[in-house]
């Protein structure tokens, strides 16, 4: 993930994520990416988090 954010320049990063994910939501947060919205799937049966994370390299 770091290597892929040293190519690119955006003013912040983003992604989405399985609420039920919790070993890829830690991942996230310790790479510096933090909730900012939550939602549902098509269906209802499945929360999205969304998260970002800011680009202090740009």
């Amino acid at each position: 993930m770091k290597e892929i954010e040293k190519h690119f320049t955006p003013k912040r990063f983003e992604l989405f994520v399985g609420s039920k994910s919790n070993n890829n939501i830690h991942l996230y947060q310790k790479l510096g990416y933090n909730i900012y919205k939550t939602g549902s799937y098509e269906c209802d049966h499945i929360e999205i988090l969304y998260m970002e994370k800011i680009n202090k390299n740009r």
